[in-house]
């Protein structure tokens, strides 16, 4: 999805948008990487695109220029008394950055906390065991299983910032890896509910070789079980409340959003 104040976003292009050419060429039978080497180009120029937005089925024309696009880790804000958070990925700054924001919406009077990690695709496990530790008194975070019957488990200790205020966390099929690991954690400890959509299932530990043609070989050595035994690879997480996909995503509503903070104001009120 486009990032607030990127060129895309500025352009107007919406989540759930379908690119259908680029500069007049059409998309179709495209590849990934052919679209974003023909999307990709010098900063200052520009580049058409032509898009369908559903359920409409007529094209929209926007013209994109190219910028340097710097990806953000953490995005927070003040909903009335919710505070609302976003993770996009688990780099080595994600636990201290996801602190700082987290302690700034608690100054602000966050009552409770949404935890967005809808889109991400994942990153490094201890980020994703210390993220966790935010919301978790001691206890298991994940299990990872090897082939020969060798099991590592990380936990968490008691102690950190967000371990008493209400949280719900949004997750949806783009929510990968790490992204399991914290949420299939909070899950199972019933330290928050799952809002949204089936997560990716991802939930495997791989080894990589770089080969002497140019390829890779990814070898899974070990995949990771939440605290209650279940395995996240391939069957992924499934929401407590599940939010269809239907039209208000093809406008500026958010239905999960607001299913979670409507879920949220209704626990306040008993």
């Amino acid at each position: 999805r486009p990032f607030a104040g990127m060129p895309a976003a500025e352009a107007g292009l919406q989540d759930g948008d379908i690119l259908i050419a680029v500069d007049g060429t059409p998309t179709s039978g495209w590849s990934q990487e052919k679209a974003v080497s023909e999307l990709r180009g010098e900063i200052g120029t520009a580049v058409k695109l032509d898009v369908r937005r559903p359920p409409s089925s007529a094209l929209i024309s926007v013209e994109i220029v190219r910028a340097r696009v710097e990806l953000p880790t953490v995005e927070a804000t003040l909903i009335d008394t919710t505070g609302y958070v976003r993770l996009f990925s688990f780099n080595d700054r994600a636990t201290s950055l996801l602190t700082e924001e987290i302690g700034s919406l608690l100054e602000q009077g966050a009552e409770d906390l949404v935890f967005d990690l809808r889109g991400n695709p994942g990153g490094l496990l201890d980020q994703a065991v210390s993220v966790s530790d935010l919301f978790l008194d001691e206890g298991i975070v994940v299990s990872e299983r090897y082939r020969n019957g060798d099991e590592r488990v990380f936990e968490s200790k008691t102690g950190d910032i967000a371990e008493s205020i209400p949280v719900v966390v949004l997750i949806d099929a783009g929510s990968a890896s790490a992204s399991e690991v914290v949420a299939g954690a909070l899950q199972d400890r019933d330290r928050a509910i799952l809002v949204g959509r089936t997560s990716y299932g991802k939930g495997s530990v791989q080894h990589v070789y770089n080969m002497p043609d140019g390829s890779q070989l990814r070898v899974t050595v070990a995949v990771w079980f939440t605290p209650n035994d279940t395995a996240i690879e391939k069957s992924g997480l499934v929401p407590d409340i599940e939010v269809p996909v239907d039209e208000a995503e093809s406008t500026n509503v958010d239905p999960v959003l607001d299913a979670a903070l409507n879920y949220l104001k209704a626990e306040q009120a008993n």
